[in-house]
């Protein structure tokens, strides 16, 4: 019920003629230009030549579109809209074609007949996804008889949304201003290891596209946002290129973002283009037919909130806030929020959340300090989290400081392109912030003795496992520490080392408190008095000798080896050891932090884990 309603009112705004029902038995027909005919075929074809495919970011699908994905479950059906591009021929097949292994690929089957608006270049059609589509995100294929074209990153496969999730936010970028030269790479390697299920991402991508009256601006940022593994949405700034903006890049320029049962507006207001009207009506009409998940929220790029005054020109703020759930506007920004610009706005509405996030690019724009960063918005159930604890905020200024990048790195011991049978991965945080269920992509080579064996994995979980051809194409899910790291390896042939047989636990206090001391020499530390012990049994079935190493802000932590104590570990099967700890540290950040600890005799240095929180005394 639901697509038939949406799709008649598609082909309504397209000006199309609605179908009638289609036999699933015929294949669509497309009276393309010319009058030849389109037919779109049921079977995959083979893999066109790659010097014949085209990558196209614009104008060839606009819905779902690499600026505007679809999240879809397996056997559900999606709109599709398109251009019909030149060097189809007579056939024209689609497929999904996973972003990671372009080896994998799905016949998409139309619900639908085609139907055609304007010039008779753009249709539109009901598309189905299959069933044993594995989850992913995935590019479009558009395969013709001489030129085939690939959107990116435009469909996301997810069988079962989460209610515990996280989202990034990328704010201005404002590339070719002379302090930013090019896209930061290192925000890509960084968000792509927190694995959020989408971005947002808020426009003035480019400087000059729209002074210059420069719709190539798109192609350039669309190719740098099409490196996350991750559906980005994108909203359009003033310095982007508004006028081709809802016609090459999306399909009109508002929309909608639905995973699971959140729901957000995508909106079209900067400089060039104020908030109108006609969008003010549909955002309240939208939110109020949304009330019925977690929560609702609003992504812009202006920070100005000017929506909020529209909207309170024309019903109780406060009541549609609270009604429909909205509990955060995300904007683009060249600063983080102070608390102070448009607190007069927000201060009725305590419940709505401001976001607004530090130039995503080293421009110099405005207070922004040379440093890329970016946002991470963690959601769980109705609750969302968003600051990054600054390890050392600048002076006392209060801000909803966003992370910094260059801190997460991933280094491997070798290629990891599924020419080899192992690979290793160290990924490293220096962030004052742990990340549960960060994720990898690991590419491990088939065994030569039995190619049907899939990949031990140790230090990670493995969470999915794809026949990639050659190789095996492994996600594999970390937890990475506060300034720490860690260090997983997937295997098709030999035996990962098993970790040592030994069960930790913590005793004591976890609530420390930490008075500043000085050497005699002058040297400025930090001490709690607090009693803390390690406790270690032997599980295993012979004695042992372990080498423990703890880990508590970025500080490797000393053992008090006085008394019975003694480092290296000895421990005969069953028995169990204490090792105090001095808790003495270099430096403290106040706040949540995890106890690391590791051995030494491990040579993946698998961690165990323990909560505690960090304070300065006076």
């Amino acid at each position: 019920m639901r697509v038939s309603c949406v799709l008649s009112v598609l082909l309504t705004l397209l000006g199309c003629e609605q179908p009638e029902p289609q036999d699933p038995q015929d294949p669509p027909i497309w009276a393309g230009p010319g009058g030849h005919e389109v037919i779109l075929a049921a079977d995959l074809p083979p893999a066109p030549a790659e010097g014949r495919v085209v990558t196209a970011h614009t104008k060839v699908a606009l819905e779902p579109a690499q600026a505007r994905p679809a999240i879809i479950q397996p056997g559900s059906s999606f709109y599709f809209v398109t251009r019909l591009p030149e060097g189809l021929g007579k056939q024209m097949f689609l497929s999904l074609m996973h972003a990671q292994a372009p080896q994998l690929r799905f016949t998409l089957q139309s619900t639908t007949p085609l139907s055609l608006a304007g010039d008779q270049t753009q249709g539109s059609l009901v598309l189905r996804c299959p069933e044993e589509v594995p989850d992913g995100l995935y590019d479009l294929l558009l395969h013709g008889e001489s030129t085939s074209y690939r959107v990116p990153r435009c469909v996301y496969v997810v069988r079962k949304p989460r209610s515990r999730f996280r989202i990034v936010h990328l704010s201005d970028m404002n590339i070719d201003d002379p302090s930013a030269p090019q896209f930061d790479d290192r925000i890509v390697e960084e968000v792509n290891v927190l694995a959020p299920e989408f971005i947002l991402a808020t426009g003035d991508f480019t400087d000059w596209s729209q002074t210059l009256n420069d719709p190539g601006g798109w192609d350039r940022t669309l190719a740098y946002l099409a490196r996350f593994d991750a559906p980005v949405y994108v909203v359009c700034g003033d310095h982007d290129h508004n006028e081709s903006y809802g016609r090459d890049v999306v399909n009109g320029a508002i929309g909608s973002i639905d995973y699971g049962e959140y729901h957000g507006l995508l909106l079209w207001d900067n400089a060039q283009h104020p908030l109108d009207t006609d969008q003010v009506k549909w955002i309240m009409e939208d939110l109020r037919n949304h009330r019925a998940g977690p929560f609702n929220f609003l992504v812009v790029h202006s920070d100005e909130l000017a929506l909020l005054d529209r909207l309170a020109g024309r019903t109780d703020l406060k009541q549609l806030v609270a009604e429909t759930k909205l509990r955060m506007i995300v904007t683009g920004g060249h600063s983080d929020w102070d608390y102070l610009e448009f607190a007069e706005k927000l201060k009725e509405l305590p419940d709505l959340h401001y976001v607004r996030t530090h130039q995503s690019s080293t421009c110099l724009r405005d207070r922004a300090t040379g440093v890329s960063h970016y946002r991470v918005i963690e959601v769980e159930g109705e609750k969302i989290s968003y600051v990054y604890p600054e390890d050392n905020p600048p002076g006392a200024r209060r801000a909803q400081h966003s992370v910094p990048a260059g801190r997460i790195r991933v280094f491997y011991d070798r290629a990891n392109d599924g020419s080899d049978t192992a690979v290793t991965a160290t990924v490293q945080n220096a962030l004052n912030q742990a990340f549960p269920d960060g994720r990898l992509w690991l590419r491990v080579a088939k065994a030569t003795a039995d190619r049907s064996r899939q990949p031990s994995v140790a230090g990670g979980t493995l969470l999915q496992c794809l026949d990639a051809g050659d190789f095996w194409l492994c996600r594999v899910g970390v937890d990475l520490p506060d300034k720490g790291g860690v260090r997983v390896r997937a295997a098709t042939e030999g035996q990962l080392a098993a970790a040592p047989p030994v069960r930790l636990s913590l005793e004591g206090e976890r609530n420390l408190r930490f008075t500043q001391q000085a050497t005699p020499a002058g040297l400025v530390y930090f001490a709690c008095t607090s009693p803390l012990a390690l406790s270690l049994t032997n599980t295993g079935q012979e004695s042992l000798v372990c080498r423990p190493i703890a880990r508590l802000n970025g500080n490797q932590l000393s053992f008090d080896l006085t008394g019975d104590a003694k480092w290296p570990v000895e421990l005969p099967p069953g028995q169990t050891a204490t090792l105090n700890l001095r808790l003495t540290l270099g430096r403290v950040s106040a706040g949540p932090h995890l106890l690391q600890v590791f051995f030494l005799d491990d040579p993946l240095k698998r961690l165990t884990t323990f909560p505690v929180e960090l304070a300065i005394a006076g």
